[in-house]
C-alpha cells in the first residue's frame, strides 16, 4: 500500500506529466527516422504500414508507453522492413538500425540548445512558473533522449546495437544467433536489473559533455 502511496503521490504525478513530452517526441522521432531511411533506401515497408509519419499514435505501443511511465522501461512500436528491399542488404540493415539512436542524439542536442537558451533553470518540479515548467520539460527531454541513445546502442535483440553488430556476424552462425535471440528477452531483462545504474552513468557521462560545448 505504501508502495503504491508512492506510486501515485502528487509529486511522481507531477513528475509524471513532465517527463511525457519527453518520452512520446523520443519514441516518436526514433520510429519515423527508422522509416525514413528503409524508405529512402528501397524497402516500402514501414510507408505501406503508415509509419512513415510523425504522428505518435502510428508509433506509440499501449503497453510499453504505460511500462515506461509506470517502471521507466518501455518501449515503442517497432517499424518492420524487408532487407531484401536493400541493394545491400547489410549495410542498409546497418543504417536503418543506427537512425534511431542517432535521432534520439540529435533530439538530445536541440533540447540542449533550447535549454541553454532559456532564461531560467528548472529549480522544482513542483515550480508553478510557466517558463520554469517548460524548462523541466525540455531538460527531462533532453536527458531521457540520451538514455535512449545509451539504451539502444546495447548489442542485445531487439535493440538497434544488437541489429548492427548483427550484420558484421557471417551467416553461418545465424543458427546460433536464432537460440540467443529466443532468450534475448530474458537477457535484456537482466542487462538491465544488474547494469541499469551503468547506462544511466553512461547517459549521464554524455550529458557532463553537453554542459564543455562552448555556448
Amino acid at each position: 500500500m505504501d508502495l503504491l502511496g508512492g506510486l501515485f503521490s502528487r509529486d511522481w504525478l507531477i513528475t509524471t506529466l513532465y517527463i511525457l513530452p519527453g518520452i512520446i517526441l523520443g519514441f516518436t522521432f526514433h520510429e519515423f527516422c527508422h522509416a525514413a531511411v528503409a524508405v529512402r533506401l528501397g524497402d516500402p515497408t514501414p510507408k505501406h504500414q503508415k509509419r512513415l509519419t510523425l504522428n505518435p499514435l502510428a508509433h506509440i505501443d499501449p503497453i510499453g508507453f504505460i511500462a515506461m511511465i509506470l517502471f521507466h522501461f518501455g518501449w515503442a512500436k517497432p517499424v518492420m522492413i524487408n532487407p531484401n528491399n536493400f541493394k545491400n542488404p547489410r549495410r542498409d540493415d546497418m543504417l536503418v538500425s543506427v537512425a534511431g539512436p542517432i535521432s534520439n542524439l540529435v533530439l538530445a542536442t536541440v533540447m540542449f540548445v533550447i535549454f541553454k537558451f532559456l532564461p531560467i533553470s528548472p529549480m522544482s518540479p513542483t515550480s508553478n512558473d510557466p517558463m520554469s515548467i517548460f524548462a523541466i520539460i525540455v531538460y527531462y527531454a533532453f536527458f531521457f533522449n540520451i538514455v535512449l541513445f545509451v539504451f539502444n546502442l546495447i548489442p542485445i535483440p531487439p535493440l538497434d546495437g544488437y541489429h548492427v553488430a548483427r550484420n558484421f556476424i557471417p551467416y553461418k552462425y545465424f543458427d546460433k544467433l536464432a537460440v540467443f535471440e529466443r532468450y534475448s528477452i530474458y537477457i535484456l531483462l537482466a542487462v538491465i536489473f544488474l547494469l541499469g545504474n551503468y547506462i544511466f552513468l553512461a547517459a549521464d557521462f554524455i550529458r557532463s559533455l553537453y554542459y564543455m560545448l562552448p555556448f
